[in-house]
């Protein structure tokens, strides 16, 4: 659990790294830290991706040869180059090197992610003149940088910032490519081919632990990375104790913690919202629409509709200062979901013992 490194405070995205250090793709150090804004690098991020497709079976990697000559056939982290190496996963420098201990920026990292979840590069072009531009904009479409503030795509990543985006591509769905074939490296599938990707999907509910989404011509579930590679970990969609739309990750039956769905939300006030505020915020035909559910500390109160219109510049509901609201907005369930919560802040004027 995040809460349990040293340098817990200096975890900005705590849910990832809850996740991804409970499931093993990162790791804190020795010292009991995470190093929240340390910088990934290429070495780790092989280990990372090799231990997110086997899983603890990484750990059971031989290596017959080095492919480049900075990396010794006994350094730590070989078999998982020379792994994501031979599945076109990650790549050398050209020059027969592959500086393990280079800096990896965000556009990079997302390479390696995509390719992960089966986009070809070649077909995809993440190879080339253009690969930078390419690959961040599939990466965006794909979700991998949901969550995280200001991603600079050319900036050395961060270990925080690669576990958020290991963490997207977790709950990312898989692709394939017709008229390609599978091969199976020990026990992975891994897809290969050419033409247009296309989602893998599923008929069997019972395996949808990250996501229940359906394609949209079908009644076919797309398979996400999480329920291929983890199938001990679970997402489960709920409400915390304050009624916000949040979501729980359970691993091995145990849960790792409860987290707003940020996704969702919109916008957090601390003052006074009043009805022509949330009408420009939400727009006419949202709010005519979509379900509206108000909560207060958790309780559902009653928030008419006709309180959200652009002559109304009174307060609504039990916004006030200290007061904190937030506006969720659902468009794939067609809801609206305000949460007011009071907040208190006390001074001590005085000197007190124990």
């Amino acid at each position: 659990n995040a809460s349990d490194f040293t340098d817990a405070d200096d975890i900005t995205y705590e849910e990832a790294a809850d996740v991804m250090s409970t499931i093993g793709v990162i790791e804190g150090y020795e010292d009991g830290s995470f190093d929240p804004d340390g910088t990934l690098v290429r070495e780790e991020a092989a280990k990372l991706v090799t231990f997110m497709l086997l899983g603890d079976n990484a750990n059971r990697l031989g290596i017959e040869r080095s492919t480049f000559n900075d990396v010794a056939m006994t350094r730590w982290s070989a078999p998982a180059i020379e792994y994501c190496v031979s599945l076109g996963i990650i790549d050398g420098a050209g020059d027969g090197n592959f500086y393990p201990r280079g800096q990896l920026t965000a556009v990079a990292f997302a390479k390696v992610l995509l390719t992960a979840l089966g986009y070809d590069a070649d077909t995809e072009g993440l190879v080339g003149a253009t690969w930078s531009v390419n690959t961040a904009a599939l990466a965006m479409e794909v979700g991998l940088d949901n969550g995280i503030e200001d991603l600079s795509w050319n900036a050395a990543l961060t270990r925080e910032e690669a576990a958020q985006m290991a963490l997207n591509a977790i709950q990312a769905p898989l692709v394939a490519y017709e008229g390609g074939v599978t091969v199976v490296v020990g026990d992975t599938p891994v897809s290969f081919g050419s033409g247009d990707a296309y989602y893998i999907t599923t008929t069997l509910a019972r395996e949808q632990r990250i996501s229940d989404e359906r394609l949209s011509n079908s009644d076919d579930y797309t398979v996400e990375f999480g329920e291929r590679y983890f199938p001990r970990l679970r997402l489960n969609r709920e409400t915390d104790d304050f009624e916000r739309p949040s979501h729980t990750w359970v691993y091995e039956n145990t849960e790792l913690g409860t987290y707003v769905d940020y996704d969702l939300l919109v916008e957090t006030y601390t003052e006074g919202v009043d009805g022509r505020t949330l009408y420009e915020l939400l727009s006419r035909s949202t709010i005519e629409k979509y379900s509206l559910t108000y909560y207060v500390d958790g309780v559902k109160t009653t928030l008419e509709k006709d309180k959200l219109v652009r002559s109304n510049t009174s307060n609504v509901g039990q916004t006030g200062n200290g007061v904190l609201t937030q506006v969720f907005v659902d468009h794939d369930n067609e809801e609206i979901v305000i949460t007011s919560i009071h907040t208190y802040l006390a001074q001590a004027n005085g000197d007190y013992n124990e």
